[in-house]
């Protein structure tokens, strides 16, 4: 199936409310979902990181006067099956899928990398991920005081970020790219499970396990219809359930929801709640505050 209706400008979202419940009333059993990584195939998405409600940790009921927005095109194709002696283990044929982002930021910048992932009997798995040397897709540290050299920080989970684009690949990927080394191969220990291969709502399943590093789980909360500026599309809604730091317990402040349709990804919502912020001029963090990351499809081409 193939439609093209490129967008190219901040995102518009429009929810479109569901008939469907979440315990899928209608019965349906389930459908099958292979995600099409067939050679060729290519997804592009609008992407927005937005960061507001500042409040210092004095007066935490006073929102600070500032707000900041920043957008990204990104193209993703998938580059057909692979042969890399880092997954020799896998019995499955292995995919590559080129991830290549374009971020409006003060100066123009261009970051790319490479995902692998498997269809199985089970569902899609990811196996692991590749960064090219030279660059990265979060911004670089000073190894001395592992503090970032760019203008915003961010505090979360005990390191150091510049950007919210950087936590969302922290927690999806569970790599900080900065200790790996340049243009290798990071192998997941465990194949990370995404989706299953049959969707039905109410379904739950563990992605990662507790020290892995630490366990996420995944559920199927609804099936929606939604309609955004790629098209009007037939989804399952995803849900993250985080256990940062496996305490035994989700952690509230994270919220993650992925919508995957026949098509592939076709939008993704993340939110944070209550992350630590420090100004350029301070060294000491300063107070909280909340952000999004939003990547919504503009334009596909699927075999």
């Amino acid at each position: 199936m193939k439609i093209h209706n490129r967008v190219i400008y901040p995102i518009i979202i429009i929810f479109l409310i569901s008939g469907c419940d979440l315990l899928d009333s209608s019965g349906e059993y389930g459908t099958n979902i292979i995600y099409p990584l067939e050679n060729g195939n290519q997804w592009i998405y609008n992407q927005e990181f937005g960061l507001y409600n500042f409040r210092s940790f004095d007066n935490p009921d006073s929102v600070i006067d500032r707000d900041e927005y920043h957008y990204a095109e990104i193209e993703v194709r998938s580059n057909g099956i692979v042969t890399l002696n880092e997954f020799e283990h896998n019995s499955s044929p292995v995919s590559e899928l080129e991830q290549t982002a374009y971020i409006e930021n003060g100066q123009p910048q261009m970051f790319r990398d490479w995902r692998y992932y498997t269809n199985t009997e089970n569902g899609l798995f990811l196996l692991g991920s590749r960064f090219p040397s030279g660059v990265t897709a979060t911004p670089k540290y000073d190894i001395m005081s592992e503090r970032p050299g760019n203008a915003f920080h961010i505090l979360f989970d005990g390191k150091y970020f510049t950007t919210v684009g950087a936590i969302t690949e922290y927690v999806e990927y569970a790599v900080n790219k900065h200790y790996t080394n340049a243009d290798s191969i990071y192998v997941e220990k465990y194949p990370v499970k995404v989706i299953p291969k049959r969707m039905r709502p109410g379904k739950q399943w563990t992605a990662r396990t507790a020290g892995n590093p630490w366990r996420v789980d995944k559920r199927i909360v609804a099936k929606e219809m939604i309609e955004i500026p790629a098209g009007r599309f037939e989804c399952y809604k995803v849900q993250w359930y985080i256990d940062l730091g496996d305490t035994g317990e989700w952690n509230d402040n994270l919220i993650y929801y992925d919508y995957f349709g026949q098509e592939g990804l076709i939008k993704r919502e993340f939110y944070f709640k209550d992350l630590i912020w420090m100004s350029i001029e301070s060294s000491d963090p300063e107070g909280y505050f909340d952000s999004h990351d939003i990547k919504v499809l503009t334009e596909f081409d699927v075999n």
